[in-house]
């Protein structure tokens, strides 16, 4: 794969993205409308980062945006529903458990556990997921989870030498923290 395609799918993955986050952290509970766009918006990114990821061998990191993106896109739907669902949604876990299982056991089999990078991955594996699940539930916790994903990605992304998804990362984590503050104020 050529740099001049990863570089585009830098661009275009990880701007949908931090957009995404923008919306996400800016908004109250009841701006649905709002919601959806971020939701909308970084459904549109996930082919890029996959594209990324795949390439670089971050298949934890790579299984975990598919997963993401699936729960995201559930929650997408669930943001068209008048009653707000507030019981446990295994679906969503199966999913993430299921595709968490199966990059797992690809990286042991191709990349091994010799660095730190798949330790960090293992950290995004969960509070991706983790964290889209908690946001639909319009939990203020998902913050939390997003955060602690950004810091474990940008270690990943400055040792590839991307540094635009590393700055794109770190600046996420500030729209991250801002969403706990507008989810607390949301809940007053």
């Amino acid at each position: 794969m050529s740099d001049q395609w990863i570089f585009v799918n830098e661009i275009l993955g990880g701007f949908l993205y931090f957009l995404s986050k923008v919306f996400l952290s800016y908004v109250g509970e009841s701006d649905k409308k709002k919601i959806r766009i971020g939701w909308i918006v970084y459904l549109l990114g996930v082919p890029s980062w996959v594209i990324i990821l795949w390439h670089y061998q971050s298949y934890i990191f790579c299984g975990t945006e598919l997963a993401g993106g699936i729960v995201i896109f559930r929650g997408l739907i669930s943001s068209f529903q008048e009653k707000k669902k507030t019981e446990f949604d295994s679906i969503d876990i199966g999913i993430c458990v299921l595709v968490f299982l199966i990059t797992l056991w690809h990286t042991v089999q191709t990349v091994g556990f010799e660095s730190i990078v798949p330790y960090l991955e293992v950290i995004i594996a969960v509070g991706f997921p983790l964290g889209g699940y908690l946001r639909r539930k319009e939990n203020i916790f998902c913050w939390y989870a997003f955060t602690a994903m950004h810091l474990a990605a940008m270690p990943i992304l400055w040792e590839k030498g991307r540094m635009l998804l590393w700055t794109l990362q770190a600046l996420s984590v500030f729209f991250a923290l801002r969403g706990v503050k507008n989810m607390a104020e949301a809940n007053e």
